[in-house]
């Protein structure tokens, strides 16, 4: 069985979110409105913007320097 290769989505305005698990996983303690367990892929959020203090990583920096993707 071939594993999937990661993947690399970049979000307006934000980070790169590398995917590197696209088996959906159950997350604990997270349900739907009736109760029903929730799972979701697993990744990390890239900084982008290079304002992180935590480099590689995304810190939430891009929101509070108002940082835009587009070129102008």
């Amino acid at each position: 069985m071939d594993k999937e290769k990661p993947k690399i989505a970049c979000l307006p305005n934000g980070p790169y979110y590398l995917l590197n698990n696209m088996t959906p996983q159950v997350i604990p303690n997270l349900q739907s409105s009736t109760g029903e367990p929730r799972s979701n892929v697993a990744g990390v959020a890239l900084c982008r913007c290079g304002g992180s203090k935590n480099k590689p990583y995304c810190d939430g920096t891009h929101w509070h320097i108002d940082f835009k993707d587009d070129k102008n």
